[in-house]
This record gives C-alpha cells, sequence and structure tokens, in this order.
C-alpha cells in the first residue's frame, strides 16, 4: 500500500472539515497540506483571502506564517556554517564590533553571546527590542533600525542563564547574517533556501508581501481586518509563503536536508538544528529555531506561528514519514470550535493510526509516580518563589497557611512526589541534589496539548538595595492608569501601572507583577523575569520595550468613537472587555462600568 492509498480515507475526512469550518465557521480562509519525505500527499485551500471576497484562497496564497519563520532562520544560518562563513560558537561581537546592551550582569556581559545561545533563546534578551518586533512602531522602520535598538535594551539574565523566548535574538542572527554574506537577508534565504527548493512564492517582510496579488489579508477574530504598517523583523516572524512551498520545506525537513535526492544543507548540519544544545533545557524542548515537543511519542518537531491576523501550524513526525502545516488569515481563536490548526493537530493521531500507532504522551499523573532522587522537605514555605519559563511565563508559587498556591490563587495539593492542581495538572519540584534545601526549579505537566512537560526554572529578582530610589511623590502620583499602546504598529494593546503601599505594579499578560527599581536609575525598573519598565516622568511607561502614552479621560474618548467612528478598532468587544477590566483593577469603577454598558450596546 502506497502512502496516498493509506491516508486517503484520512485526508478526505479532514478535508471536509476543513472546508466546513471555512465556509461555516470564522476563518476567512485557510490552506493545509500533509507530506511525507516522496513528497506532497496533499494540499489543498478554502475560502478567501480578504473579508470583502475578493479572490479565492489557492495553495499559492501567500501566508505570514509568524513564529514558524524562526526554523526558516536556522536553516539560513546553517546554510552559511555550511559555507564556511560563520559558526554556531562564534561570538556575535566578533561580527558586530558596536553591539551593545546595558547590563546588570557586568558591562561586558554581551560578549559572551554566541549564535548557539541566540538560536536556542539563551542569550538573556529581552523578547522584543525597542523598534519593530511584536509591539512594532507606528512609524515605519527598516530591519536594521529595529535590531540596532537593542542598545537601548537590558539585559533580563546572564547569558546561558535560562531560556528565555526572544524575538531579537532571531532577528541579530539575521543581520549578522548580512555582515558575513555581503547579501540581504531575504536574498541569502531565497538563492540558499528557497531556489534548491523551487520555492517561488516566499517573501520576506510585509511591505515585499503584500504587493502581491495573490495574497491572504489577516483578521484579528476573522471579522475584523487587520490594517499592517510595514514590518521588516525577518529573523523572528515575518516570512510569507504560500502552503505549495512551505510543504516543500517539511519534505526538505523530513529528508534531514535533502530535497528532490540532493543534499541541500548536510544532514549532521541539519540534526544540530532538531536537538537540544544545552543540558539545563530537559522541559523546554527546544533545538535551533525549532520546537521538539516533548513528552510525545513518537517524537514530533516543528514550530507554531502567531503573528497579527495570521496563524501556522508546521511539524513532521520524522519516525513515520508525516509531515502537517496549516496557515490561516485568522490569528485569535479563543473560544471557538471550528478552528482549523486544531484539525491540524487532530489529522497526526488518525494517520498514525493507519500505522497502527497512538501518539501517547506522559500524563501528570504518571509523571508523578517516577522515582526521582529528592531531599525530605520539612517546609514547604521554601518552594515559594518565582519560576521562569517556555513561552517566558513567569509562575508566582506562593506559601500562606501552610499551604502553597500556583500563581497565587490555585491551591497545589501533595501527592506522590509532587502536587496537583484543581485543573489535574501536576507540579514537581527538582533539586540538584539531595542536600539541597530549595528548588532550582519546577517542571509542570499538563492534561492537553501544547504543554507536555515544561520545566520553569526559579528566579530570585534583584531586590531594591538600600540605594535604589524609592518612589518619590510625584512618581506615585503621575504613574497610576491605563496607558494606550499598539503591536505591530496598529492592533490596540494597553499598559496598567498600580501603586499600592509605595510598591509599582504592571499588568503584564501573564497578571500584576510588581517590579523593582535599579540602583541608580530613575525611572527604571525590572518585573522579576528580567524585562524592564520605564517611566519618562510624563507620559509613556514602556513595559518590556511595549511603549504606552497614558489615558487620561478613556470614557469620553470611546463615546466620541461611538459617534464618529463606530468601526474604530478600539470599539471591539474584546478590547472594551480589556479596558473595563484594568479600569476596575485601577478602582475606577464608575469609568469601568460605563465602558461595559458602550460594549453592551455594540
Amino acid at each position: 500500500m502506497n502512502e496516498l492509498e493509506r491516508y486517503s480515507p484520512v485526508i478526505k475526512r479532514f478535508q471536509r472539515r476543513l472546508k466546513n469550518y471555512v465556509e461555516k465557521g470564522p476563518t476567512p480562509g485557510a490552506t493545509m497540506s500533509v507530506v511525507t519525505s516522496a513528497g506532497p500527499i496533499w494540499s489543498a485551500g478554502f475560502g478567501h483571502r480578504d473579508l470583502a471576497k475578493s479572490g479565492m484562497v489557492d495553495t499559492q496564497t501567500i501566508f505570514q506564517i509568524g513564529s514558524t519563520t524562526k526554523f526558516f532562520t536556522a536553516l539560513s544560518f546553517m546554510l552559511a556554517v555550511q559555507d564556511g562563513l560563520v559558526a554556531l560558537d562564534d561570538s556575535v561581537i566578533d561580527y558586530w564590533a558596536e553591539f551593545s546592551i546595558n547590563s546588570r550582569h557586568g558591562p561586558k556581559e554581551h560578549e559572551k553571546i554566541t549564535f548557539r545561545h541566540l538560536l536556542s533563546h539563551r542569550a538573556g534578551l529581552p523578547r522584543e527590542p525597542r523598534i519593530g518586533g511584536n509591539f512594532g512602531n507606528e512609524e515605519p522602520y527598516t530591519f536594521e533600525e529595529a535590531v540596532e535598538s537593542v542598545s537601548a535594551c537590558w539585559m533580563i539574565a546572564p547569558v546561558n542563564d535560562r531560556f528565555y523566548y526572544s524575538n531579537i535574538g532571531m532577528d541579530i542572527v539575521a543581520y549578522i547574517l548580512q555582515h558575513v554574506t555581503g547579501m540581504t537577508y531575504p536574498n541569502w534565504t531565497k538563492k540558499k533556501l528557497g531556489a534548491p527548493l523551487g520555492i517561488t512564492s516566499l517573501r520576506l517582510g510585509s511591505g515585499e508581501a503584500l504587493k502581491e496579488d495573490n495574497v491572504a489579508i489577516g483578521t484579528e477574530t476573522g471579522r475584523h481586518e487587520c490594517e499592517f504598517g510595514a514590518s521588516e523583523d525577518y529573523g523572528c516572524g515575518d516570512v510569507w509563503i504560500g502552503q505549495d512551498d512551505l510543504a516543500k520545506v517539511l519534505i526538505l525537513a523530513l529528508n534531514e536536508g535533502r530535497y528532490n535526492g540532493k543534499t541541500v544543507l548536510g544532514r549532521n548540519l541539519f540534526r544540530q538544528i532538531i536537538r537540544p544544545h544545552f543540558v539545563k533545557d530537559r522541559g523546554f524542548n527546544y533545538g535551533l529555531g525549532v520546537d521538539i515537543y516533548g513528552g510525545f511519542n513518537p517524537r514530533i518537531l516543528g514550530h507554531g506561528g502567531g503573528s497579527i491576523g495570521y496563524a501556522s501550524t508546521f511539524y513532521w513526525i520524522p519516525d513515520y514519514d508525516i509531515g502537517v502545516s496549516v496557515q490561516t488569515n485568522r490569528e485569535d481563536y479563543s473560544g471557538e470550535k471550528k478552528n482549523p490548526h486544531n484539525l491540524g493537530l487532530e489529522i497526526r493521531e488518525q494517520l498514525l493510526k493507519t500505522h497502527s500507532v497512538s501518539l501517547t504522551r506522559k500524563q501528570p499523573q504518571e509523571f508523578l509516580q517516577e522515582y526521582v532522587e529528592a531531599p525530605l522537605i520539612d517546609d514547604i514555605s521554601k518552594l515559594a518563589g518565582f519560576y521562569a519559563g517556555l513561552w517566558n511565563n513567569t509562575v508566582l508559587v506562593t506559601y500562606k497557611d501552610g499551604k502553597l498556591y500556583w500563581h497565587d490563587q490555585w491551591e497545589l495539593t501533595p501527592k506522590e512526589n509532587g502536587f496537583i492542581l484543581p485543573s489535574g495538572n501536576s507540579v514537581r519540584f527538582n533539586f540538584k541534589s539531595k542536600k539541597s534545601r530549595s528548588p532550582y526549579s519546577v517542571t509542570y505537566v499538563g492534561a492537553r496539548y501544547p504543554v507536555a512537560e515544561l520545566n520553569m526554572f526559579r528566579v530570585t529578582p534583584k531586590e531594591p538595595t538600600p540605594n535604589a530610589p524609592p518612589l518619590d511623590s510625584e512618581q506615585t502620583e503621575m504613574l497610576p492608569g491605563i496607558y494606550k499602546a499598539t503591536y505591530y504598529g496598529i492592533e490596540p494593546t494597553f499598559n496598567l501601572a498600580k501603586v499600592d503601599d509605595g510598591q509599582l505594579y504592571v499588568q503584564t499578560i501573564y497578571g500584576i507583577r510588581p517590579v523593582y527599581p535599579h540602583e541608580s536609575v530613575k525611572g527604571l525598573w525590572f518585573l522579576p523575569k528580567g524585562e524592564t519598565v520605564t517611566f519618562d516622568g510624563k507620559d509613556e511607561l514602556w513595559v518590556e520595550n511595549c511603549r504606552g502614552v497614558k489615558w487620561v479621560d478613556p470614557v469620553t474618548e470611546l463615546k466620541m468613537l461611538v459617534e464618529t467612528n463606530p468601526g474604530h478598532r478600539l470599539l471591539q468587544k474584546w478590547v472594551l472587555s480589556q479596558i473595563a477590566s484594568h479600569l476596575a483593577t485601577l478602582g475606577r469603577k464608575k469609568e469601568a462600568k460605563e465602558v461595559r454598558t458602550i460594549k453592551n450596546k455594540i
């Protein structure tokens, strides 16, 4: 039986489901492919390129693939290694003499950063630069300006201290490839990766991609088209490509660097990409620009992607010669059942069943029954603290009245060699030896994809020193509030600051966190995970390098928009919910109620 015959019944079912999801669900357009090492088995496109239904999606329609781009960056870098232009353990400073970044870990800490650190997210860099990246800017910027803005940032940790997902780190790799190859990064990638695979739809940067006729326009919720400022974040998330060509990259991966019988990237170099490079990364399961989905059997490799208005599922199962890719021009599927990316995950189990194989994964209860050498803990209060992990999540474990709480709210119940959460997920604290008195990390095992086994390392925030400047009366009065910000230069998001008993707190996507002042620089604070918060003393608050401008009277502005511009982005229901929640957090309950009233009338 050939693979087409083997997989045909499964593919027919999923083709019908994908068509139904697009026609009757909230996704304007989607593409999907299934491949083996021998070539494509199936590829299809459904729906429309935009909400105006100006054109149909096909398998050559270009979509942005977000962080799936990072796999392309790793391939492009290793192709330069293959040509003898650079090496994994070369230092960044050797190729970019002007490279600098602020650091609390020594003035020359950045000189230790190698390409292996960058591609493994272990360079101690922040997630985003001051220009570009996820947050972008309202003003146009170049790729070079975005990367060079790292000089205004701060390192979040010493080099190789821990995994910390960094978009700017991947962009630095692409930036330096321009120096060592003598070509622009897009041209290098097209020449060395695209041309040998016969790829014609590859574009890098929205400026180049959006000039094409057959390009999908991203939507936030499938009902609201995104507006795009020019982006050129080549290394971290700005590859645009059609499904037929994306499938060719999957075929290359299944052949470990070969395509159509020819070597594009040597097998040994390719295998460097798909393995963890640091012992401490057990549980992070990341190679060089690629996820290694830990806890699954058989093993799965790949990299998902999400960007403004687009989402990408991209993985391969090497032991059974299966590759799957899904693209959509919708990013957020919160609460939606008709999610094409769920189909992309479900189909792997059905394809494996044709081989009489079940996809299994470590379950929370099994994890807690594993034998581990650990000290007897007579004081569980020592387990409390901050733990940082994938994807830059910071978990706060607190101790109250003899009990531990996860994220300061869910009780951790002792069981076997760890703890159980109310959700059924398990947590185990890890120690370097039986003599240790405090853990160096915590491992979390979830019952559902995508989290299988996840390590989070203990982080000790740098507490304020005696010389650290406290909040003065002016800062205490001026700082609290909502700060209007954007990501990708267009879409609304918000920074939030509040002061409680002289302590400054800011809102992050993981909750409200305390921040700690720099010992000498006024208006500079650090989150527990190491990212920065800066205040200009007037109306700008930067949180994790995202610039926000203070929003003094949101209710009046929103009411005006209802009358003058009812289609404005700030009047999306999910945005209004966020605004109301932030106002309530600040104790501005009357304004929060008014915003909810506006939301309910839309």
